[in-house]
């Protein structure tokens, strides 16, 4: 197809869609959340595929930060999903332990070129939401304590990732129930509404 081809396809789209308007608030909410929840699953880089390079990193102090070489990536990938599988099997540590740890785990092993953070945000969520708890939004203002809770992972102290998690989850678990009760949610957290 020719750019014309291409911009007069667009337009009649466009036409098409102008020609049903006014859309129905709830019908366009609908269609806006599947836009939000398309584009973030699909910001992810290749997912699905593991990374062919390395994708270390330098920290703030200069230093060099090594995640999982390619090679070592599907076997590390493989003892997670079985720890994962194991703890949830015996079902001895809470959701939010385990959701916390599997995403810090999936971090340090930071298995795609790109979009590691997001796909492990997600990965939590999904654990959290098949137990029954809400989602949890690292916001935008938190970066700072996210970013060195996981430093603090990475020299042995999980406890302060829980910790941060936990402290988000509570906030989601609130807001959800002023929902729920019919109180105003709308600006609440505006300031800090932008998620990493």
């Amino acid at each position: 197809m020719t750019l014309r081809e291409i911009l007069a396809e667009v337009d009649d789209l466009k036409n098409r869609i102008d020609s049903l308007r006014p859309i129905d608030p709830a019908q366009e909410q609908r269609i806006m959340q599947k836009f939000r929840l398309d584009w973030n699953f699909h910001s992810q880089v290749k997912i699905g595929q593991y990374k062919t390079t390395p994708n270390s990193v330098k920290t703030n102090t200069g230093a060099i930060y090594y995640y999982a070489s390619p090679e070592e990536t599907p076997a590390l990938m493989g003892e997670l999903m079985q720890w994962f599988r194991a703890e949830s099997e015996k079902g001895d540590l809470h959701p939010l332990i385990v959701s916390a740890t599997f995403h810090y785990r999936f971090v340090r092993i930071h298995p795609f070129d790109d979009g590691n953070g997001r796909m492990a945000r997600l990965l939590m969520n999904l654990i959290l939401m098949q137990t029954g708890y809400v989602p949890v939004i690292i916001k935008l203002a938190s970066k700072g304590a996210y970013l060195f809770a996981l430093e603090q992972a990475d020299a042995g102290e999980l406890e302060d990732f829980i910790v941060l998690v936990e402290g988000e989850l509570i906030y989601s678990m609130e807001l959800y129930l002023r929902g729920v009760r019919g109180e105003d949610i709308e600006g609440i957290g505006d300031l800090n509404r932008y998620s990493l």
